[in-house]
């Protein structure tokens, strides 16, 4: 949409305006009272309406199943202010997701088959980008600790806990995204799916941790060295996120397809092939998404 810029004032102190889209202004309630918000990108400007009422949406438990978990991190994900649960049978369920998942949200209300969750305590203040530092050090974090008790046949310490506080960041940024996007907005999709491909990495770590205690499998020196290689790869991209170099790209790819391509020959349980291959296949596609983020056209 193009728009004439209409000059106001006296000649040698002039600015410049431009009239804001009527179907605009009706759908976020704004007149001459209200302030909207205004930031300049490079050779754009972006501006956005306040919502002065915050979103709501209600949820029948009874009828969401086994599936209410994934709905209430779906709608705070998505921005939702308040979260109205009715039908509810038991609380515990909803003291779980918000330990786990939603970052600034508490019950304000409840009765007996009823309960209402707000943000009451979020500050959208914080850098993105160093949320997105936070969790990658704990993604790495994870990685070392599976890698550590693996090789010495320790139990884990901190394996969970990592693994449900990098949910409640990756959950937190997509909602910061989809509250106030990102400042390169033309790239807000592959951020939202950085977000989505650390918490994937991390639930591999995890389950590939788990299925070796629970099957009694036996790691041998290939796959612990392989392991160890995996990690490596995570950190090298962890440093090409925030450092970004065509160059050692190039070559990051080009060798998870080599170990990708090596895991059949090395190792002969199908279990920790499996879970090996699928490591490296997220890190490819995180290594694509750290490219997309960081490539200028």
């Amino acid at each position: 949409m193009e728009k004439k810029l209409i000059a106001q004032g006296p000649k040698n102190r002039k600015s410049y305006m431009v009239t804001l889209p009527i179907v605009w202004i009706k759908q976020f309630k704004l007149d001459k009272t209200k302030k909207v918000e205004l930031e300049t990108i490079g050779n754009k400007i972006i501006i956005s309406a306040k919502k002065e009422v915050p979103t709501v949406a209600t949820v029948n438990a009874e009828d969401a199943g086994r599936h209410l978990i994934k709905i209430i991190s779906l709608l705070y994900r998505l921005g939702v202010d308040e979260i109205e649960l009715i039908n509810l049978k038991d609380m515990r369920i909803i003291d779980e997701i918000i330990e786990q998942r939603l970052v600034g949200f508490e019950v304000v209300s409840q009765t007996k088959d009823r309960c209402l969750l707000k943000e009451i305590s979020t500050s959208y203040s914080m850098n993105f980008n160093q949320i997105i530092r936070r969790i990658f050090l704990m993604l790495l974090n994870l990685a070392e600790e599976c890698y550590n008790n693996v090789s010495t046949k320790k139990e884990p310490s901190s394996l969970e806990s990592l693994d449900k506080g990098i949910n409640r960041l990756t959950n937190f940024c997509q909602r910061i995204l989809s509250k106030e996007g990102h400042k390169h907005y033309s790239k807000l999709p592959f951020y939202y799916m950085l977000c989505v491909s650390l918490e994937q990495i991390a639930d591999e770590y995890k389950w590939l941790y788990k299925n070796i205690v629970e099957n009694n499998i036996k790691t041998d020196a290939k796959f612990i060295k392989l392991l160890k290689r995996a990690n490596n790869f995570l950190r090298r991209l962890y440093e090409l996120m925030f450092s970004f170099n065509m160059s050692e790209f190039s070559k990051i790819d080009r060798e998870i397809f080599k170990v990708q391509l090596s895991i059949f020959k090395e190792i002969h349980n199908p279990i920790l092939v499996y879970y090996l291959k699928t490591l490296l296949r997220r890190f490819s596609s995180l290594a694509n998404i750290v490219f997309s983020i960081n490539y200028e056209v």
